[in-house]
């Protein structure tokens, strides 16, 4: 008879009584060879697991719970402590971690055992970083993970753990602090210098401005005297010449405001009020209609909703963009201005629209740069009121924008802050 692997010989008088026997002992043959099976791939499998933690980089560690000593410290430990695994086994928890981690754990593992012992599986593993004692009198400092291992019965008696050496990063985490902390005060101080040389550049700024301001104001009012008290006596020549300075002073006056203009924006502080653009545009226009040719252009103002802003610096915007479009539409047959505002990409966009000469849209990335000028020395401005505009919008976190046709007239667009409709 053949049974698991084991043949059995019975005469025939015996076969029948001494079977069962017989099968109980081949049953238990085979159990005990599978055992012996599980034995060997068990020992097989702790080999292949000794091997791979003996020639691992960091270090793996088991701690018995009951004593507090390590039963297992893989090799590497020599490397990052400089003591054997020989030496590191007859250390108990004390001994072998750095007095002020060696507190933490003792605080803070038995609530972690006990956690997991109650069935809180969850606490199983844990990471921390630990500091340790090396041979040499020094600390290293290594991120530990472990994990509690528990007996049939559920009671922790070991932890397993895994010690990687984490100097290194730690000296480039202190480097990265040094340097930031070093960059740091560079920048201060190099904004401190650059603010003291722009506070420097203002006030030369203004100090030339008033300076040039006098002899500004007797060339311009000399030559409007001559043209009007004495235009008959001077002649049309004269005329055309006293004019000539009349329109150049008025030039020099925009060469000297606009410039400390755009400078002021962005290093005020910008106060934001809730602000009545139909009266804020009402208001522009008065003035502006004593001008010399604005009183002949044809204005239509729509519909204004209400923004969020700085009422000087949305002043200025109005005041630049209006005084644009009365000065490029003032050549056409029939000077019309539009202004109004409407949805735009799901924002409230003012414009302000005019017949005039137009652009060419080739050149729209120009139109706000400062002393920027795309058209020639016949029309008035420093070349500045648009760049304004665009610092003034910004300042709102806003944006600006054209579009144009040469001889067609333009339309620049902006978007403030509105405030949303009841």
């Amino acid at each position: 008879m053949h049974y698991g692997g084991v043949v059995v010989f019975l005469r025939r008088g015996q076969q029948m009584e001494r079977a069962p026997a017989i099968e109980a002992l081949v049953h238990q043959a085979t159990i005990a060879l599978r055992r012996v099976r599980a034995e060997r791939e068990l020992r097989e499998s702790e080999g292949r697991y000794r091997l791979i933690a003996d020639n691992a980089a960091d270090v793996v560690w088991l701690l018995d719970i009951a004593d507090g000593r390590f039963t297992y410290v893989s090799p590497s430990v020599e490397r990052l402590r400089g003591y054997t695994p020989v030496e590191v086994l007859g250390q108990n928890r004390e001994e072998a971690l750095a007095p002020e981690s060696c507190r933490e754990i003792s605080e803070g593992l038995p609530p972690l055992i006990a956690a997991v012992e109650a069935g809180d599986v969850s606490l199983r593993a844990n990471v921390a970083e630990v500091y340790q004692p090396c041979k040499n009198d020094s600390m290293v400092a290594t991120d530990v993970t472990s994990t509690l291992l528990t007996n049939p019965s559920g009671k922790v008696t070991q932890v397993l753990g895994v010690s990687r050496d984490i100097t290194e990063r730690r000296r480039a985490e202190r480097e990265i602090r040094r340097l930031n902390e070093e960059l740091e005060s560079r920048v201060t101080e190099r904004t401190a210098r650059l603010e003291t040389a722009i506070s420097e550049l203002e006030a030369f700024s203004y100090s030339v401005s008033h300076d040039l301001r006098a002899p500004w104001h007797a060339i311009n009012g000399y030559a409007s005297i001559l043209l009007q008290a004495h235009g008959d006596a001077i002649g049309e020549e004269g005329r055309e010449m006293s004019a000539r300075i009349v329109r150049n002073t008025r030039r020099m006056a925009d060469l000297i405001d606009d410039p400390l203009a755009f400078s002021r924006i962005g290093r005020t502080a910008t106060r934001h009020n809730q602000v009545d653009m139909a009266a804020l545009v009402a208001g522009v226009l008065e003035a502006a209609g004593a001008e010399p040719g604005r009183d002949h252009a044809k204005v239509h103002v729509g519909e204004l909703a209400a923004a969020i802003g700085d009422v000087t610096l949305l002043r200025q915007v109005w005041t630049n963009l209006l005084g644009n479009a009365f000065k490029f539409a003032a050549g056409a047959g029939r000077p019309t201005i539009e202004v109004g505002c409407g949805p735009a990409g799901g924002e409230i966009v003012s414009f302000v629209r005019d017949n005039g000469a137009g652009f060419d849209m080739l050149w729209a990335d120009k139109l706000f740069g400062v002393f920027e000028r795309l058209h020639g020395p016949e029309c008035e401005g420093a070349g500045v009121g648009l760049a304004i505009v665009r610092r003034a919008v910004e300042a709102h976190g806003g944006r600006v924008w054209a579009r144009g046709e040469p001889g067609r007239g333009a339309t620049f667009f902006f978007s403030p802050p509105t405030v949303a409709p009841s």
